[in-house]
C-alpha cells in the first residue's frame, strides 16, 4: 500500500492506536496517559502559584516552608539557591543543614516512561554550584559535593568529598575537616 494512500484511509492512526494499547496493556505508560497529564499539570500549578514566591525567597529557609507545604521532605536549616527546582515534590527529600546550590534532575524519560525516583541528599551535605544530582541517588550525611560533579541515577555516595563526571572521592587534599 503506498504511503499516500495509508494515510487517506487512516491505516496508520489504527496502527499507532493499536501500538498504544499493546503499550497500555505491558503496564508502561504512553506520553498521551493520564498519569502524565496530571503530573504535568500539578507541576505547572505549582509554577503559577509557586514561581513568584519561590523566587523571591529563593537562598532562605522561608522558600522551605512552601515546598514543605507540597510535599517535600526538607530538614531544618536547609537552603536551596533555586527552589524552583524542587517541582518533583514527591521526590525530594533533604536532610537537616543543607545547601543546594547546584542542579537537580529527578525525573527522566526513559523508552517513553516518565520516571521520578526519590533522591536522599543527607544532613550537612553542600551540593557546590555546577553540580548535578539525578534521580534516585542517595547521598550520606556530611559528604561534599564539589563544583561542578555529576551524582548519576541510583548512585550511592558514602561520607567524602567528590568530584568529577562521575563523581569519584578526591585525595586528602579537599577533607572537610582539619586533621
Amino acid at each position: 500500500m503506498s504511503k499516500q494512500r495509508a494515510l487517506a484511509s487512516g491505516h496508520y492512526r489504527r496502527e499507532i492506536g493499536s501500538q498504544f494499547r499493546m503499550v497500555s496493556l505491558l503496564r508502561y505508560e504512553p506520553l498521551t496517559s493520564w498519569r502524565h497529564f496530571t503530573y504535568f499539570f500539578a507541576q505547572d500549578c505549582f509554577f503559577a502559584w509557586c514561581g513568584r514566591p519561590l523566587r523571591i525567597l529563593a537562598g532562605t529557609v522561608l522558600a522551605n516552608v512552601i515546598l514543605r507545604r507540597m510535599g517535600c521532605r526538607i530538614g531544618k536549616r536547609t537552603l536551596l539557591t533555586e527552589p524552583l527546582q524542587a517541582s518533583d515534590w514527591n521526590a525530594v527529600s533533604f536532610g537537616d543543614d543543607c545547601v543546594v546550590a547546584g542542579l537537580l534532575r529527578l525525573h527522566s524519560f526513559e523508552n517513553m516512561t516518565l520516571k521520578v525516583k526519590r533522591t536522599e541528599i543527607q544532613n550537612g551535605t553542600p551540593v557546590n554550584f555546577g553540580a548535578t544530582v539525578m534521580g534516585g541517588a542517595v547521598i550520606e550525611p556530611e559528604t561534599t559535593l564539589l563544583p561542578l560533579s555529576l551524582v548519576l541515577k541510583e548512585m550511592h555516595l558514602p561520607t567524602a568529598t567528590y568530584e568529577g563526571s562521575p563523581a569519584e572521592p578526591v585525595g586528602a587534599l579537599y577533607t572537610r575537616f582539619p586533621s
